[in-house]
């Protein structure tokens, strides 16, 4: 008899042990689901083409909504079907960041403890929590240089703009984007990746191939700009950039005086615009605008940018003069259908074509743009004038 009740409490015990192993996992499969649920969410509201936190937040709801359930329902289990708390992600703007919060439910079923007198599921609750923020770092650089005078005001993801040579811009002064001379920066339209500062960057073959590739190490705002303007930036930016960088974060890079159109830079170009991608192009600061003056410092091989901001942009046409131009698409085929058009700037491209003048320009479109998954606060809100330039990364924070 004795042998009989230990049996008893040995094969409850025993079916207890298995119930409870598989709450265990799929305790973990829900917390799997929380934690894809929110960066499935935070991805689509880092793809919205606002910079503002709550019009990210209003018009990509719907859509995030949807991937963040699809996101729960790829991650249950067959035994305990999961769904997120109340149905949807919350979402929040806090402190600059666009904040995505979920709770995933789920039952896992109870199968042997009714011997030991446990008749009920197990109730399992996971939560995650991931943040979309502006980033201050982005991959695949392209080396060239925007004056942030040619930025036209209040740019928006969409707004259309041209990028000029120092000089060619209507209206422009010696105070905004400095001159390639003897007392100016060099050609800043063309800049060495990281690292480049002492060598020429093994001539136009490597810049045609980061033009259609981007730099291979990542680039950084300057950090700590704060609310600083005019002199108080001005002398923030040059103490942080006393020379170029020649380790990570690269923030501070050198300019290269080479001309921005020589052998088969061009066709990188089309190349590049053929592409339809998003990429990031380094700013420095000048006046009109937060700087009192130019931020660059030194002539030629030996002036140093500090980046001000990093600016997401798509190219879409170029004039390098009366004799080599371009404008999207370029290709005989269409794009695929994933890429996105340059319809902003129609009426830009079109006057590509009839322009007979010597001006130097890219034709190129704000953009946002997403940067690799990090773990580090950027320190940047959205829509942040001084830091957000449409880059944007997706962390979980919790």
């Amino acid at each position: 008899m004795i042998v009989g009740l230990v049996a008893v409490v040995m094969v409850g015990l025993s079916g207890f042990v298995a119930d409870v192993g598989l709450a265990y996992a799929n305790k973990r499969a829900a917390q799997t689901g929380a934690d894809a649920a929110v960066l499935g969410a935070a991805g689509v509201f880092a793809a919205q083409p606002y910079r503002q936190c709550e019009q990210i937040r209003s018009n990509g709801n719907t859509a995030a909504q949807s991937e963040a359930n699809s996101k729960v329902a790829a991650n249950d289990t067959t035994s305990a079907p999961a769904a997120l708390a109340g149905g949807a992600v919350t979402t929040s703007c806090e402190n600059g960041d666009l904040v995505v919060r979920a709770s995933v439910v789920a039952d896992s079923p109870n199968f042997f403890g009714g011997v030991l007198g446990f008749t009920a599921d197990y109730d399992l609750e996971r939560s995650a929590t991931a943040v979309v923020e502006a980033a201050t770092t982005g991959p695949r650089l392209r080396p060239m240089a925007l004056c942030s005078s040619d930025i036209p005001p209040n740019a928006a993801p969409g707004t259309p703009f041209k990028l000029y040579a120092p000089g060619d811009a209507p209206g422009w002064t010696s105070t905004s984007c400095p001159m390639p001379d003897n007392t100016g920066a060099g050609n800043w339209w063309t800049l060495d990746c990281p690292n480049e500062n002492t060598t020429d960057g093994n001539g136009t073959s490597a810049l045609a191939d980061q033009i259609r590739n981007g730099c291979s190490s990542s680039i950084a705002i300057v950090p700590g700009q704060g609310t600083k303007t005019g002199n108080d930036l001005n002398a923030h930016l040059a103490a942080a950039c006393p020379g170029p960088s020649t380790t990570a974060p690269f923030m501070c890079l050198s300019g290269d005086p080479g001309q921005p159109d020589p052998g088969n830079v061009p066709q990188a170009w089309k190349d590049l615009i053929n592409s339809g991608v998003t990429v990031p192009i380094p700013v420095f600061c000048t006046s009109p605008g937060l700087c009192a003056y130019s931020s660059i410092t030194g002539t030629g091989t030996n002036a140093v940018f500090p980046v001000h901001k990093l600016l997401g942009v798509q190219v879409c046409g170029f004039h390098f003069g009366k004799q080599n131009k371009s404008k999207y698409p370029t290709a005989s085929q269409p794009l695929p259908s994933t890429l996105t058009t340059c319809s902003e700037a129609a009426s830009m491209l079109e006057g590509i074509k009839s322009d007979n003048s010597d001006t130097t320009y890219l034709v190129l479109i704000a953009r946002n743009m997403n940067v690799s998954i990090v773990t580090a606060d950027s320190g940047c809100a959205l829509g942040d004038d001084r830091c957000d330039g449409g880059l944007r990364q997706v962390r979980l924070s919790q």
